[in-house]
């Protein structure tokens, strides 16, 4: 029962459990009953009550051994069908997704480490465009407009295309006024973020405007113009945040199963937390998709029938379902989970993506609610599971409030979101409107989920689902109106897709002021690795890769610079990308080819010793000019010429066609 009835003089969130049971047998199953009300149930408890089976139990809660708070049947076949084609969040064996829970910095025990956000500035230091704070040499951007032959008059604020023209190592304020080149940098702090500055998918959703706790007043950010105004800021020494690939996704700690949602989660990259977000480290390729996985309605499902505490506890979570990680969806899911998440350049993840970030009303829920139509599809879910599991979303605005008040609404239920819009705008609805375009592509496929999911992220050249032109709302079975019985305008009420300044830019534009900014956030080193680890993804996909091992792009090889490079192949030995002869025989064909010059290729030698790949000896005589074997441990070493393996070789591009494979 909950304590909405006062039935006792608490607050009405508060929840009562009464138990019967009786002495000697054996109990296979007990019949349950969650969230009553009105304590005449128990005079009914035969009619309103449910089997929950000991196997349930150890399905759904298989170490806590805990009930899950279900409503009904339907909610009970619904969660046997998700669990039957999921993993668990908490499952560390190979096919699980491999998750470490962390809390970064206590707000209490760690408070030594941070300061406001205004003292820092009182002391000099100023936001920079990647939202870290710089003390340094500051200069007026009318001399970067003289430097680059700009006209004087252009305004600070034009610079939202051609971004990409800016030098590499150049960082902009955060009002575009002034400008710092990294050598000119002698102090730097980052953001602390706390669990109310996180949106789902939106890395800053909220910032501090003033005042300290209970009494700290926040803002909602600007959707067009995101940066991230912490309430406290951190040295970057003490963050341990630098120019290292993190990847994790933050939940905001505090919660409640009767929230409009339950857990909010947003990809982050290399920046420090506060203890009210949960950290959730993991495999950089899994990021992404487990923040979709996340945020879906289909997860929040699951999550809301077994919560039932104010905190988002690791306990909890790793119990509750997944997709499994491994499944080859992800690979086409990925760039749109990035265009909702990489709203925010310095707490995103630094993944290298042509597409224009979601910004605008229009695009978001767009993309959301495609999003939301796959997830269902890979939690094994049909039609009719997302229709009760949203059900009475489609109520007309008028009617929410007073089918709450009256009791005929889950507490626990969706109907929450968007409620103040019309039906045909709301997250869940379009969901289920996004949902039954998919299910007709899976059809097509003759059944083939992967096909059907494919088909769906193509159409529109790529774009995928489309929110309708309009919407009648009866069509989808949907609404409990006259207006539902006709067609509704849908995309124009939200809005443009874009804003002006996204489609002034065209996609090698977009795509190169990415690249730099990955540069600029990461440093030369940073951004090294992250070209290993795009090398690493086109081996693995089967696709070409030379021209980024080789950097012969001229302005790839710009960012990266020798440092860069020497990051990059350093970084690729430590992968094992590939086995040490074969790396050997790439060094030996870049340096043969004018790719990795002499100076470049000691710096790599220290580089390989600084990272413990190679001992003092083995260093020394490399520079000595030693032959390859010596780049493996010594106890493998085995001459290369004894070797019976096809040496790897780099074939010239006349050979072959651009960014062919080594053999």
């Amino acid at each position: 029962f909950e304590n909405r009835a006062k039935v006792f003089p608490i607050d009405g969130r508060y929840k009562f459990n009464p138990v019967i049971v009786q002495k000697g047998g054996k109990t296979d199953s007990v019949r349950a009953a969650f969230m009553r009300h009105d304590p005449d149930d128990w005079e009914r408890a035969e009619e309103i009550s449910i089997p929950y089976a000991e196997s349930q139990i150890e399905r759904f809660s298989p170490t806590s051994r805990s009930f899950v708070e279900i409503q009904s049947r339907r909610d009970l076949e619904i969660l046997e069908k998700i669990y039957a084609n999921a993993v668990l969040l908490g499952d560390d064996r190979p096919d699980g997704w491999n998750i470490r829970y962390t809390r970064e910095f206590d707000m209490t025990n760690d408070s030594h480490l941070f300061r406001p956000r205004p003292l820092w500035e009182a002391k000099g230091y100023r936001p920079d465009e990647y939202s870290r704070w710089l003390l340094g040499n500051w200069r007026p951007i009318e001399e970067l407009w003289q430097e680059r032959g700009r006209r004087r008059s252009e305004s600070a604020g034009s610079l939202r295309s051609g971004r990409d023209e800016v030098p590499v190592g150049v960082s902009l304020s955060r009002n575009r006024d002034a400008w710092i080149e990294e050598r000119g940098v002698v102090g730097r702090a980052v953001p602390l973020y706390e669990g109310r500055m996180i949106g789902q998918f939106d890395p800053s959703q909220k910032g501090w405007v003033s005042g300290r706790g209970r009494t700290a007043v926040w803002r909602e950010t600007d959707a067009g113009d995101k940066q991230v105004e912490p309430q406290y800021l951190m040295d970057v020494e003490d963050a341990r945040s630098d120019t290292s690939l993190i990847r994790k996704v933050g939940l905001m700690d505090i919660t409640s199963s009767t929230n409009e949602r339950t857990l909010i989660a947003a990809p982050l990259g290399a920046v420090p937390c506060g203890h009210s977000i949960g950290v959730l480290e993991v495999d950089s390729e899994r990021c992404l998709p487990l923040g979709a996985s996340l945020n879906s309605f289909a997860y929040d499902y699951c999550l809301r029938v077994r919560f039932s505490g104010l905190h988002a506890s690791w306990f909890v979570l790793e119990e509750t379902p997944l997709p499994s990680p491994d499944s080859r969806v992800w690979d086409r899911v990925r760039p749109f989970v990035s265009r909702l998440s990489g709203t925010v350049l310095c707490a995103s993840p630094p993944y290298l993506d042509r597409a224009a970030p979601a910004l605008t009303e229009h695009e978001r829920l767009r993309v959301r609610c495609l999003l939301e139509a796959v997830l269902f599809l890979m939690f094994g879910l049909g039609p009719d599971d997302a229709r009760w599991m949203l059900r009475r979303c489609d109520l007309p605005r008028s009617e929410v409030s007073r089918a709450f008040s009256e009791g005929s609404l889950d507490p626990k239920g969706f109907w929450r979101v968007d409620r103040d819009q019309d039906p045909e705008l709301r997250h869940t609805v379009l969901t289920l409107v996004a949902f039954h375009d998919l299910q007709a592509k899976v059809e097509a496929a003759g059944g083939d989920r992967e096909r059907g999911i494919e088909a769906f992220l193509n159409q529109n050249d790529g774009e995928g689902w489309m929110l309708p032109e309009t919407l009648r709302l009866a069509d989808y079975g949907l609404g409990h109106d006259e207006r539902a019985k006709h067609p509704q305008p849908v995309a124009a009420r939200l809005g443009p897709r874009f804003y002006d300044w996204q489609l002034a830019q065209s996609p090698e534009e977009r795509w190169r002021e990415t690249r730099l900014h990955a540069r600029n956030l990461l440093g030369a080193k940073g951004y090294g690795a992250l070209l290993a680890e795009r090398i690493e993804r086109r081996l693995a996909e089967g696709k070409p890769y030379l021209d980024l091992l080789r950097l012969t792009d001229d302005y790839e090889r710009r960012l990266a610079g020798d440092p860069g490079q020497v990051a990059m192949l350093a970084e690729l030995y430590a992968r094992k990308v590939p086995d040490p002869p074969g790396w050997w025989n790439w060094i030996t064909a870049l340096r043969r080819d004018g790719h990795l010059p002499d100076d470049r290729y000691r710096d790599l030698v220290d580089e390989l010793r600084d990272r413990k790949h190679l001992t003092k000896r083995q260093h020394t005589a490399m520079l000595h000019g030693a032959p390859p074997p010596l780049l493996i441990p010594e106890d493998e070493a085995t001459p290369l010429a004894a070797e019976p393996r096809q040496p790897f070789e780099l074939r010239s591009q006349s050979d072959t066609e651009p960014g062919d494979l080594f053999e």
